[in-house]
């Protein structure tokens, strides 16, 4: 293939699979500049559309028709991310196998846990500057630090195309999921082009991680303190409503 030594790269190790998850999350919340034609990278755990791959696939064509390859005669910048969505799925299976993993699944296993963690990370440092910029930061910075301290943030998951959607907790309001989500700055939103978002009246995640305690009473789902008994309801002691 034309353009086979700039997919594959050096044989990489564990250690440049983590900096590879870092450099994908980074470049979603628009902290990495993303694949160049001077360090051309695929992100092996996730699809053709994700925006990483996405940007890589624009590389590759960009490439692909401002270089005379016999191969390219006749062909346009659609036949070239056609080609590179044909060869991804080959040099991710490479990738995987020359950092040491048995094949591509045990890769995802490794990465995509670790890319989760650091898109909740980095939704958390977002959402915590936001609520500082806000005209009354004294009343909302501690509910934003007690939902990062109690793992309340949306927990994204992927489809299987490799677009990452995040999914409200069960147990929070739909009006606590529309707040949050709107301290994300436009800038560092890492889903506003590259995924399909799931509503806050959609599919919820259910309860399974730590529910926050103590947050105003409108930050929980009324089905949720519906099923809760008396003793359930004083632990969780939900505080006074309050105006976001």
């Amino acid at each position: 293939m034309m353009l086979q030594p700039r997919v594959s790269p050096e044989a990489p190790t564990r250690f440049t699979v983590t900096s590879m998850a870092i450099a994908v999350v980074d470049h979603e919340y628009g902290m990495n500049p993303g694949p160049t034609m001077g360090n051309f990278r695929v992100d092996a755990t996730s699809g053709s559309y994700s925006k990483w791959n996405a940007c890589a696939s624009q590389v590759f064509a960009d490439d692909f028709c401002a270089t005379e390859y016999p191969e390219a005669t006749g062909k346009g910048f659609k036949d070239a991310l056609s080609e590179f969505q044909t060869l991804l799925p080959v040099v991710s299976v490479e990738l995987a196998i020359a950092a040491g993993f048995e094949n591509l699944e045990s890769y995802r296993r490794f990465s995509r846990p670790l890319s989760k963690r650091l898109r909740a990370d980095r939704k958390a440092e977002s959402r915590l500057g936001a609520a500082h910029r806000l005209s009354d930061p004294h009343r909302f910075v501690p509910i934003v630090r007690k939902f990062i301290e109690d793992d309340g943030m949306s927990c994204d998951e992927e489809d299987t195309d490799g677009r990452v959607h995040a999914v409200p907790p069960a147990w929070r309001s739909v009006s606590a999921t529309r707040w949050l989500r709107s301290l994300d700055e436009p800038a560092l939103h890492p889903h506003a082009s590259t995924s399909r978002k799931t509503s806050a009246e959609g599919i919820r995640k259910p309860v399974g991680s730590r529910v926050p305690r103590s947050l105003p009473v409108n930050f929980y789902d009324p089905a949720y303190l519906h099923g809760l008994d008396g003793v359930q309801y004083a632990d969780l002691d939900p505080q006074p409503v309050i105006d976001i």
